[in-house]
Formats: C-alpha cells, sequence, structure tokens
C-alpha cells in the first residue's frame, strides 16, 4: 500500500486505514459489497481506535522490558551488598579478637596514650561491624521487609547517641525531651537516627560546642 492519504483503496475494491506503523484493511465481502462514505469516515475513525490501542500495547510492553531489567539490576546489587558485607565479617571479627587479647594481656605495657588509642580503635571497630552487619540487613531488605514493630525512638536516639560520643568525644550529645512510640522497622529507623544526630554532629559546629 502506497499513497498519503489516510485511507486508500485496495486492489481488491476494499478499503485500508493508514496507521503510525502499517495499516488496518478491510475486505469486501457478501454483507459489505460496496463501501459509501459514512463507511469510509468510520473506517478512519476505528483506524485510530486500534492505533491507539497498538500505542498503549507498545508502551506496556517497554515499561514491562524496563521493570524486569531494574528488577534484575536490583536483584544483582542485592546479590553484590550480601557478598561483600558477608566477606568483610571475618576480618573484623579477627581485628575485634586481636583487640581484646591486646588489651586483656599486654593493656600494663602501653604507654602515654597507647591505652587510649586502643580504646578507640575498638569503638571504631565496632562500629565498622555494626555498618557490615546493617549491609546485611540492607540485603535482606530487598527479598523480605522486615515486619514492624513497636520501637521507643527516646530510647533508641539514646543508643545512637551513646555510639555517637564514643566516636566525637569532644561534642556533647545529649538527648532530651518525649519521644513517640512509631510502628515501623528498627533497623530502618536506626538509619534514620544514625543519618541525622551523625549529619548534626559533624556539621552543627565545633566539637565541644
Amino acid at each position: 500500500l502506497t499513497g498519503d492519504a489516510v485511507v486508500v483503496r485496495t486492489g481488491d475494491g476494499g478499503f485500508a486505514c493508514r496507521l503510525s506503523e502499517g495499516w488496518l484493511v478491510v475486505r469486501p465481502g457478501p454483507f459489505a459489497p460496496v463501501f459509501s462514505e459514512p463507511e469510509l469516515h468510520l473506517l478512519d475513525r476505528v483506524g485510530s481506535f486500534v492505533d491507539l490501542a497498538l500505542q498503549r500495547c507498545r508502551l506496556f510492553e517497554e515499561h514491562a522490558r524496563a521493570r524486569r531489567t531494574t528488577e534484575a539490576a536490583n536483584t544483582e546489587l542485592q546479590t553484590l551488598i550480601y557478598t561483600v558485607s558477608h566477606d568483610l565479617r571475618n576480618p573484623i571479627i579477627s581485628v575485634l579478637g586481636y583487640l581484646d587479647v591486646l588489651g586483656r594481656e599486654h593493656a600494663g605495657q602501653l604507654t602515654g596514650d597507647g591505652e587510649h588509642y586502643l580504646q578507640r580503635i575498638q569503638v571504631n571497630a565496632l562500629y565498622m561491624q555494626s555498618l557490615i552487619q546493617d549491609l546485611l540487613e540492607l540485603s535482606r531488605i530487598g527479598r523480605s521487609e522486615p515486619p514492624p514493630q513497636a520501637v521507643p525512638l527516646g530510647d533508641l536516639a539514646e543508643s545512637v547517641a551513646q555510639e555517637l560520643r564514643a566516636l566525637h568525644p569532644g561534642c556533647r550529645i545529649s538527648v532530651e525531651g518525649t519521644f513517640p512510640v512509631v510502628w515501623m522497622s528498627e533497623l530502618r529507623a536506626r538509619q534514620l537516627l544514625t543519618n541525622l544526630m551523625d549529619n548534626a554532629v559533624k556539621y552543627g559546629g565545633d566539637e565541644g560546642k
């Protein structure tokens, strides 16, 4: 079929309506051997609806393909996070073990700020272990979202504050006021409070103020 017209006559006496891709062809039959002008306008309108339906089918297919691609990428990312965090657990456990032995058997031999440095190394190693555990939990979240539970924000904020006090001994961190009990994932709540309070410590001014 050729031509620039929207509706053209076919060689067998039928008509074809131009679509965005291809043609909608109506062939003559025993009950409609001849097409009149109103029927040609009706064919044009039907062609518009068919064209719209085909476009929606293509969009739906593209959306489904994009969703499958995104889901596959997320699965690969979750697997990578799980593998990396799982492999990091053994080295940090070994570091903590050696730090414990060093603290119990050789703490008296440390001079100057040696004991203080040993404590700081242990605090940071524990914090790294917590981050690795959070990565493991994050990889599991992609597979199955943890069920919500009652989370007392005041107790959780104080727990996060204790961790930050060990990391920033020169900064005054206090948790005051009344906090509600929220119904959500405890892991997500801890991540939220940790990010908020850690940013406040880093960007809230000089330490000690």
